[in-house]
Formats: C-alpha cells, sequence, structure tokens
C-alpha cells in the first residue's frame, strides 16, 4: 500500500489472458502506463475542468502564477463550492460545481473515487453517517505533490499517480491476472531509463489543447495510421452498467439487500435500494457505485465474517 493512504483494488472482474498467450515465455502490457507516463484522459479531465476556471496552479506548493484570469478564478471558486452545496445532491449541474469549486488535489481525489463525501452520507447510517461529515484527507497527496517538486498541475499528478495508482492498481492488476494463468508480463514504458527522461519533458508537450499523450502521438506518426492516433481512447472496461441490469441484477440484489448486509447496518438498505432503482431504470449509471459496493460486502464475507472470533474487534 503506497503512502498516499489506503485504496480500495478494484480488479477488473472479466480480465483474463487469452489461452494462447501461454505458449509465450513473455508478453508485453501497457496497462495504462502510457496515461502515466504521456499523460491520458484523467489528466485531461483534470486540466480541462481546471481551465473551465480559467487557473492553473503550480504544485510547488502553491507558488501561484499570476495569469490574467487569476482574480476571476479566486472569484469563482467559491462561488461554485456554494452552488454544489445549495444544490440536492444528484441535481443537473451539482457534481460539476463541487468539481470546478475544488481546489487541485481535491479535484484529483474527486477523479480517482467512486463515491463523493455528499453520497457516501446519504448511504451510511445514522451510526456512521458521522465518518463522512469531514472533508477528504488531502495530506498524503499534499506531501506527495510536494515531494515530487513538480513544476505543474500536470505533472504533480503524474507524480501522485505514480506513487499511488500505478503500483495499487493498474499494475497490480496486470501482475495478478497474468501470474494466475503462469504468464510473464513485462511493461517496456516502465524502463527507468525511459521514465527519468521523459519526466524531463515539459507538460506542453504531453498535454496540448486537450488532447492527452502528444509527444508519443507526434513520435509514432510515422508508424501507425492517422486513425489509429486520433481515436478516442479505449480502454478495457467492461460492461458493467449491462451486467447490473441482467446478468448480474439477482446476484447484486442478493448481495447487497440480503440478510447478512443489512444485519451489519453500515449502509441504508433504502438508499441502496433507491440506487440499484435508478439504475435499473437508465436514469443514471450507477455501476461503478454498484461495483464498489458488490466488492465492500464480499470483501467483508471473506475477510471479516470467516475471521478467528479472537482475532475480531471486541464488540
Amino acid at each position: 500500500m503506497s503512502s498516499a493512504g489506503p485504496r480500495v483494488l478494484m480488479l477488473n472482474p472479466a480480465f483474463s489472458a487469452p489461452a494462447y498467450m501461454h505458449n509465450l515465455c513473455d508478453a508485453l502490457a501497457d496497462a495504462g502506463c502510457a496515461v502515466e507516463l504521456f499523460t491520458g484522459p484523467a489528466f485531461e479531465r483534470a486540466s480541462r475542468s481546471w481551465e473551465k476556471i480559467a487557473y492553473v496552479p503550480r504544485i510547488a506548493f502553491y507558488r501561484r502564477t499570476q495569469l490574467p484570469s487569476y482574480r476571476a478564478g479566486q472569484l469563482t471558486r467559491p462561488l461554485l463550492r456554494l452552488a454544489s452545496r445549495i444544490l440536492p445532491v444528484g441535481a443537473p449541474g451539482q457534481a460539476m460545481a463541487g468539481m470546478l469549486g475544488a481546489g487541485p488535489l481535491e479535484r484529483y481525489l474527486r477523479l480517482v473515487t467512486y463515491q463523493r463525501r455528499e453520497t457516501l452520507r446519504r448511504l451510511l447510517s445514522d451510526e456512521l453517517v458521522d465518518l463522512a461529515r469531514t472533508g477528504p484527507d488531502l495530506a498524503p497527496f499534499s506531501r506527495l505533490a510536494a515531494e515530487g517538486e513538480a513544476p505543474d498541475y500536470v505533472s504533480a499528478l503524474q507524480h501522485i499517480d505514480m506513487a499511488t495508482y500505478l503500483p495499487d492498481d493498474i499494475l497490480a492488476k496486470v501482475d495478478r491476472m497474468s501470474m494466475a494463468v503462469s504468464l510473464e508480463s513485462r511493461v517496456p514504458l516502465l524502463d527507468h531509463r525511459l521514465m527519468e527522461f521523459v519526466a524531463t519533458i515539459p507538460s506542453t508537450l504531453k498535454l496540448r489543447n486537450g488532447r492527452g499523450k502528444y509527444l508519443l502521438g507526434r513520435a509514432m506518426a510515422q508508424d501507425l495510421p492517422g486513425e489509429i492516433l486520433t481515436r478516442k481512447k479505449m480502454g478495457f472496461g467492461v460492461p458493467l452498467g449491462a451486467w447490473f441490469r441482467r446478468e448480474l441484477r439477482d446476484m447484486t440484489r442478493d448481495v447487497l439487500l440480503g440478510p447478512r448486509a443489512r444485519q451489519r447496518g453500515i449502509f441504508r438498505a433504502s438508499e441502496v435500494e433507491g440506487l440499484l432503482a435508478t439504475h435499473d431504470a437508465g436514469r443514471r449509471d450507477c455501476s461503478a457505485r454498484l461495483w464498489s459496493l458488490v466488492c465492500f460486502e464480499l470483501w467483508m464475507r471473506q475477510w471479516v465474517d470467516r475471521a478467528p472470533a479472537a482475532t475480531r474487534e471486541p464488540a
């Protein structure tokens, strides 16, 4: 676990190495490393949303660049935060206002977590709701950003991701799933010499006009077709949204609304039912939140319910 605090590792539920790969001694894996090294969608979303209020901070930490629009950003962010608090949770624009009104590190945290504080308060039972009343603990991320001595926002996010998201999530998934079928996976983009070199490249060559991996695209322009270089990112996500409405519908309800989950007293059953109904009706895609709840309940059954009585916390 990284110094950035605990993270819930969500394994891709359908990831498996193809059978024909068994005959290979090595397999080359990207595993999102191009995103971390050259920037990709997460950085694009963070930077674009920050630019909407016309203020890009330098995180060294925080030396504020005197951009012409700096004063406008100072005035806009508090208004957006206020709008986020006034609007009902789930109302159109409420989440975006909160995102735009947040500071750079809180915005990063919002981008990499499934549950926002507002929605978590609604989910937690009366006995536990106080756990979500305070804001997120940004100290670990602040420490990482300061340690990285990054010259700008994008570089700071890259440094944080390389210390947290890369080793704790995407690399862990590739390593575990490939080794489960005795497949040795290699990640050439993480060669330390390449990483050290790319760290010296200005962010303007990594993220330009909202387009991530700009320099990587230029470098490969002679070798890849134009339609490959310009198409939208095609990730390795699975159709959880559809599965929760069809194949996994009954299982999800059994797990989240069954006697064991209700007896824990952690989440309000009425809110979980509402989340399931909203997703089932297609009013909103709640698949990420439902997946995290399912994983949490199954984790509790595996590691808490089965734990020897002597190792459990006293009641």
